[in-house]
């Protein structure tokens, strides 16, 4: 019985460290900003502010004033369930729920994953307490959306492939290059949160070289790279090297090292049983 636990207990380990992979981000529903009712002004300006930053570099579509009003899902939204944030996402044909709220002299705001229901990113802007409130919402929000669209672990979502050629989306103001080298990866959810900036793995696949830019696309040559049709594959750029390379090597050493300290673990105690 107990060999029977322990061989439970392995199969659960195993599972919890198995990744999903991150689907891309395309479809966007931005939900109004839960902010106290005398900055309903402001809140509402702020949410038409928010909807035109992630729709100015063309990288995203997000979902209208008039489409939410008839869905009916046009009101503010504080934090969500998990099970909330997928049923609401399959409802509305998102791939990402975007929400702001104003709390305890702080404007937070949450994106969640329409797949998977967990927090792609959060964060959080203090307002100062001496000043408007209603500005500060506005200015806050924006700044959020900023932040969020520089948060994303990869540069452009590779869209098709034929043969050696690659399209790629990546929406305008991008700061790729024409011959530019960059690398072939697939991201991976961990299971941590938020998904962006804990609950994120980068595996290399490649590499590919930049033969045209066409506005919001890029056509890349992926060198004969093996792609799996059922999987998603993305471009970052080539990380410049630093003096810091040295400690990223003992950083993976070290994963490693746990990696292989928990497997002996687990063999020493079930052969102790």
């Amino acid at each position: 019985m107990r060999v029977f636990i322990v061989g439970v207990t392995f199969l659960l380990m195993t599972f919890s460290l198995w990744a999903n992979e991150q689907r891309p981000i395309r479809n966007l529903v931005v939900f109004p900003v839960n902010a106290p009712a005398e900055q309903k002004v402001y809140a509402e300006k702020s949410w038409w502010k928010s909807r035109a930053i992630f729709t100015k570099n063309q990288k995203y579509l997000v979902a209208t004033f008039n489409f939410m009003k008839k869905k009916k899902v046009f009101q503010p939204r504080s934090e969500l369930s998990s099970a909330d944030a997928i049923i609401l996402a399959r409802f509305l044909g998102a791939d990402a729920l975007i929400i702001f709220y104003y709390e305890n002299s702080k404007v937070k705001s949450i994106v969640y994953d329409g797949a998977s229901g967990l927090e792609l990113w959060k964060h959080t802007i203090k307002v100062n307490p001496l000043f408007s409130l209603g500005p500060q919402i506005k200015e806050a929000t924006s700044r959020l959306s900023y932040d969020f669209l520089q948060s994303r672990p990869y540069g452009g979502h590779i869209m098709s492939i034929n043969g050696r050629k690659g399209e790629v989306r990546v929406g305008l103001n991008h700061n790729f290059k024409k011959g530019e080298i960059v690398k072939l990866v697939k991201v991976l959810q961990t299971g941590a949160t938020p998904v962006y900036t804990h609950g994120t793995r980068i595996v290399p696949i490649g590499e590919a070289v930049i033969t045209d830019i066409n506005r919001t696309f890029l056509t890349i040559d992926t060198f004969g790279a093996v792609f799996d049709p059922s999987s998603n594959y993305y471009i970052n750029k080539v990380p410049k090297i630093t003096k810091n390379t040295n400690s990223a090597v003992k950083t993976n050493k070290s994963d490693g090292y746990v990696w292989l300290l928990w497997v002996l673990g687990v063999i020493i105690f079930t052969f102790s049983i």
